[in-house]
C-alpha cells in the first residue's frame, strides 16, 4: 500500500496533479533548489477552486469552447465532444482556436457566459479569469452537474498524471 507519493522535480502543479489523482499526501523532492516540499494543502486549494469554478459555469446558457493552437494542445475531438453534449442539454456553444489563452483574450470574445479550454489543465488553475474557464476534468464534472450527477473524485484521473 502506498501512504505518499514523492515527485523529482521542481514543478508544484504537476505533484499538485499527483496529489488530486490519488488523493495521499504528495511531496516534491525539488533538485533546483535543493528542497522537499508538501503540497497536499496547494492540491486542495486548487481543487476548491476547480469546483468553485465548475458551480459557476454551470449557471452559464452559452459556452466557448476553446481549442488551443500551441503545438500538442489541439484537442479538436474533445472540444467537439464537449460541444455536442452542451448542445444535447439545450446550452449554446461556439469554437474558437486561440494561440494564447488569456484573460484580455476572453474579454474580446462577446455573449459568452462561461469558456472550456481542451489546451492544458493548467491554464484554467495558473491564470486568473473574470468568467468561468474550464479544464477537461472540469468540463466532465459540470457536464454530470448539469446531468443531476454527482461529481465525487472528478480530479482523481489517470490523465493528471
Amino acid at each position: 500500500m502506498v501512504e505518499a507519493n514523492v515527485f523529482l522535480g521542481q514543478s508544484n502543479f504537476h505533484a499538485a496533479g499527483i496529489a488530486l489523482s490519488t488523493n495521499i499526501p504528495t511531496y516534491v523532492l525539488d533538485p533546483y533548489f535543493n528542497e522537499v516540499r508538501e503540497v497536499t494543502e496547494f492540491a486542495r486549494t486548487l481543487q476548491k477552486k476547480a469546483i468553485l469554478t465548475i458551480y459557476k459555469a454551470a449557471e452559464a446558457e452559452t459556452f466557448g469552447i476553446i481549442i488551443g493552437l500551441k503545438e500538442g494542445q489541439f484537442s479538436k475531438v474533445t472540444a467537439l465532444k464537449f460541444k455536442k453534449e452542451l448542445e444535447s442539454i439545450g446550452k449554446k456553444v461556439q469554437l474558437f482556436a486561440i494561440t494564447e489563452i488569456s484573460d484580455d483574450r476572453l474579454r474580446n470574445l462577446k455573449g459568452i457566459d462561461a469558456f472550456i479550454q481542451v489546451a492544458c489543465p493548467r491554464i484554467s488553475t495558473d491564470n486568473h479569469f473574470h468568467k468561468p474557464v474550464l479544464s477537461t476534468p472540469q468540463a466532465n464534472a459540470l457536464l454530470k452537474i448539469l446531468k443531476k450527477e454527482g461529481i465525487e473524485g472528478f480530479l482523481q484521473i489517470p490523465h493528471w498524471l
